[in-house]
């Protein structure tokens, strides 16, 4: 450091100071400063100010005449030596611990406590056991839970009470933590918790300058514990989640229109937007709202002829009433996966250091050192085949409780988390042109996705919900319920009253109808 931002001796060194004094003793050369630079600097504004400088411990010593100074400048250059040869004692003490897995001092990773190694008589780093499962749970919670976020997260460890790693860590002792971790506050905040997630320790990893370390002989990452909070595969499986919720850049407004998107139209399967318009004519405003299908999309070849509209205001609450009426007595049920155990994600990053290693090899990086090249390839290729032989356990997927009721869950979201939802669950409407139902009003027909396998593990409607799951207003009986059809006798009444027992392609193609249509009977984007 600078001597003149050194604190103490800094605020002598400041014009409203500098008439207070008339000279500086120092004990030795180097207690001044280590850097000749910085050092000679200092010289030159102390005789600008017209002062002296004496080291206490050489007497011959002297700034005022050019030889003292040349002297000086010698005996600087060869404090800034010494201190370059320190520097480089302490970074090769520093890269020999990284490399054997030692701690050695610093900041510590969270969830991570310094354990004395007797053996060597280093200190390595174990999962503290208070922190370390708590890390461990908001990851997992990731992988089990498709809507699970980092806000959430956060609002959970708040809720319990639970301290940020900074303040565990300044609270019992443990430590030092990063500058930046050591300005948060003892609360948790979406940013350190999302920073800590993504960083390689996670896995055990060891980082320097916020890269992992890779071994000089192997190429593999360098692991400082053997008591991560996550696998590499279950680290890399939360990384790939945080980095896509990342991408995901647009956020949805507060009053977003609830079926935006979720309906569609049945005759073009052109996704629906909510529209307002407002007209004036003859001196009267007329303002309309509805969802309607913009005709662009040529989903079967051809420009949509019969767009769909149907009012705003009657739509959503006949969408609302359907949810509320399947599930107002019912618990609310989440899908959520258990993660196996899945070597893919090491598998392609060591395929990545392979292609990487050939890369510098046909750049002539290792021109010199050709044999080991050679050696650390077939290094890389052993572990990528020893990965490929570890045996996969698939995730298993189960359906839970989460103890909240249905209703009290929808009422609680904001528009836009509904409409979110909805996509999430794969609910699917369609809306019908009149010209195309036989009716005089516009169809609809709502299917609620993945929220039937919910229903099923709640009781919902005994063992079969194929007529819970899908409901139909102002449309043929026969379009979802196809088996109408196979009574003769059923199928003439159907084409009597509307004219045709066609059934639409659209709802085959979006899986709202499952079941074969009857022998005989036409699927058709060519109802009109």
């Amino acid at each position: 450091m600078a001597p003149w931002k050194r604190p103490k001796l800094g605020q002598w060194l400041k014009p409203e100071a500098i008439e207070q004094w008339d000279l500086i003793a120092v004990s030795t050369q180097d207690r001044m400063s280590r850097n000749d630079l910085q050092f000679m600097a200092f010289v030159q504004k102390i005789m600008d100010w017209g002062k002296n400088l004496i080291i206490i411990d050489d007497p011959s010593f002297d700034i005022l005449s050019p030889e003292g100074r040349m002297i000086a400048y010698a005996k600087a250059t060869m404090a800034t030596k010494e201190l370059e040869r320190i520097t480089k004692r302490i970074m090769d003490s520093q890269q020999y611990l990284r490399e054997k897995g030692f701690y050695g001092g610093g900041w510590l990773p969270a969830g991570y406590i310094p354990v004395l190694d007797a053996a060597s008589a280093h200190k390595t780093l174990q999962g503290e056991g208070y922190f370390s499962p708590i890390l461990r749970n908001v990851a997992m919670n990731f992988l089990g839970a498709p809507r699970y976020s980092i806000s959430q997260a956060v609002r959970e460890l708040r809720e319990q009470e639970i301290p940020s790693w900074s303040a565990y860590v300044r609270e019992n002792q443990l430590g030092s933590v990063s500058m930046r971790a050591d300005q948060e506050s003892s609360a948790w905040h979406v940013t350190p918790l999302k920073r800590m997630l993504m960083s390689p320790t996670m896995a055990g990893i060891q980082i320097h300058k916020g890269k992992p370390v890779e071994d000089h002989d192997t190429g593999e990452y360098k692991l400082f514990t053997d008591t991560a909070h996550l696998s590499y595969g279950e680290w890399s499986a939360v990384l790939e989640i945080l980095k896509g919720k990342e991408k995901k850049t647009t956020r949805e407004r507060g009053d977003a229109a609830l079926l935006s998107t979720v309906s569609a139209c049945g005759n073009c399967l052109g996704p629906q937007y909510r529209n307002r318009d407002t007209v004036h004519s003859r001196g009267k405003v007329y303002r309309y709202d509805h969802y309607r299908c913009r005709g662009k999309t040529q989903h079967y070849g051809e420009k949509c002829e019969y767009k769909s509209k149907i009012d705003s205001e009657f739509f959503e609450e006949f969408f609302t009433d359907t949810i509320k009426d399947r599930f107002a007595d019912h618990k609310e049920y989440e899908k959520v996966t258990i993660a196996g155990e899945d070597h893919a994600a090491e598998i392609a990053d060591v395929e990545k250091r392979i292609t990487r290693l050939r890369r510098q090899f046909e750049a002539g990086d290792w021109d010199d050192e050709e044999d080991e090249y050679r050696e650390r390839l077939k290094t890389l290729k052993a572990r990528k085949k020893a990965l490929g032989e570890k045996p996969s356990v698939p995730a298993k997927v189960e359906i839970r409780e989460t103890g909240r009721g249905w209703l009290d869950v929808w009422n609680g979201m904001k528009q836009g988390e509904r409409r979110q939802y909805l996509l999430d669950n794969h609910v699917k409407i369609l809306v019908f042109h009149p010209a195309l139902t036989g009716m005089e009003e516009m169809g609809v027909v709502v299917h609620l996705g993945n929220l039937q396998e919910l229903a099923k593990t709640a009781g919902v409607a005994g063992a079969d919900t194929d007529d819970w799951v899908t409901v139909s207003y102002n449309v043929p009986p026969h379009w979802t319920k196809p088996a109408l059809l196979d009574d003769p006798d059923m199928a003439k009444v159907v084409e009597a009253q509307f004219g045709s027992t066609k059934i639409p392609k659209s709802l085959y193609e979006t899986g709202i109808i499952q079941q074969p249509a009857p022998k005989g009977v036409q699927v058709t984007s060519q109802l009109a």
